[in-house]
């Protein structure tokens, strides 16, 4: 869909704000908020569902805007107090800076929770809009969010894209007093190879092999909760599966993510799958996946799970029936599953 904002109707007062936004195709009027940062705005449009903008600018003048849009199929959450500081360097992954933005609460209490998303393979220069609207969310209920980017195929095989999730845990530990949050509530979060990484990042706690030299080399990276979204798990398992189903296109991504096919490097299809080190000392997991995944079988997380409890890991399975790949972002789960994610921190953090 389209977006289109006339900015002729745009009011800006330094003690108000009014907001008139045009939508090609219905038109919708709609509350809006209004910091420093930019103006939120969420807005139900005749024939369609509830669309989410975020208007950043660097200055008072509206011709200076940055728009992108939260999400077009999902319900948006209100426009509460919040804000995001974006392109944050947070180390450095290949002689490159390694970028992340950070959501973060406006009178919450601090120090708050944290949960690091990781975003899917691929995705290009908006990758990090991916789990906006899941930030933005808990950012409003007082937990902060840092979205970040790594590195996951080409020259940059695996560990690479590890090395950089674990600096960014690293990151957010090392400068937790800065931005409020609390260094001792960190969650890892996200959606089928993020949630491979951020599974990752709750079994491999202390696997040295797997740090890498991307900043923050004194502070610890292992996090404190898991959430994963149809995940995947056993890398050598999900190969095979996705070979036996004849999907060639996905085990071509599983080969390139990993370097090679699964006969010519085993051993790292093994060091990338998060049942590789699980023990005891893993932090608590909440899985959600669809029974109706045809690219992520179910099944990832049902073992995942079996393997997890015989462990003694706290574990949970959200299981969403007959639903398909990325179906956490779409309607109807994508409100049962941001408040499910919302209880599971509140829960072991005591928010």
């Amino acid at each position: 869909m389209l977006i289109g904002i006339r900015k002729s109707l745009l009011d800006v007062c330094v003690a108000s704000l009014s907001v008139s936004l045009l939508i090609f195709g219905s038109i919708a009027f709609f509350s809006s908020s209004f910091n420093s940062q930019g103006i939120s705005v969420f807005a139900v449009s005749l024939g369609q569902s509830p669309v989410g903008v975020r208007i950043d600018f660097a200055s008072k003048n509206i011709e200076t805007l940055n728009i992108y849009a939260l999400g077009l199929d999902s319900p948006a959450p209100p426009a509460l107090s919040h804000h995001v500081i974006r392109n944050i360097v947070y180390g450095v992954g290949g002689g490159l800076p390694l970028l992340l933005d950070l959501y973060l609460p406006d009178k919450a209490q601090q120090p708050h929770p944290a949960v690091i998303f990781v975003y899917r393979w691929g995705g290009g220069g908006q990758a990090r809009r991916h789990f906006a609207k899941q930030a933005v969310y808990l950012a409003e209920q007082g937990i902060a969010s840092a979205i970040i980017s790594y590195r996951s195929s080409g020259p940059a095989t695996f560990p690479s894209s590890i090395e950089d999730a674990k600096a960014a845990v690293r990151w957010v530990r090392a400068n937790a007093e800065e931005y409020g949050i609390n260094p001792d509530e960190i969650a890892a979060a996200g959606g089928s190879a993020g949630a491979q990484l951020a599974a990752l990042l709750g079994t491999s706690g202390g696997a040295t092999e797997l740090e890498g030299i991307g900043g923050n080399g004194t502070y610890s990276s292992t996090v404190n909760l898991v959430i994963a979204f149809n995940g995947m798990f056993d890398m050598t398992e999900l190969y095979e599966s996705t070979m036996h189903a004849g999907n060639h296109g996905f085990a071509g991504v599983l080969e390139a993510y990993a370097g090679g096919t699964l006969k010519q490097i085993p051993e790292v299809f093994k060091a990338a799958s998060p049942t590789s080190y699980i023990d005891e000392l893993d932090p608590p997991v909440l899985l959600l996946h669809g029974t109706g995944d045809k690219i992520v079988p179910f099944e990832q997380s049902l073992r995942f799970k079996q393997k997890l409890e015989a462990a003694g890991v706290p574990v949970e399975l959200l299981a969403a029936d007959g639903a398909g790949h990325g179906f956490f972002n779409k309607s109807p789960h994508f409100q049962e599953t941001l408040e499910r994610m919302e209880e599971f921190i509140v829960m072991y953090f005591n928010q």
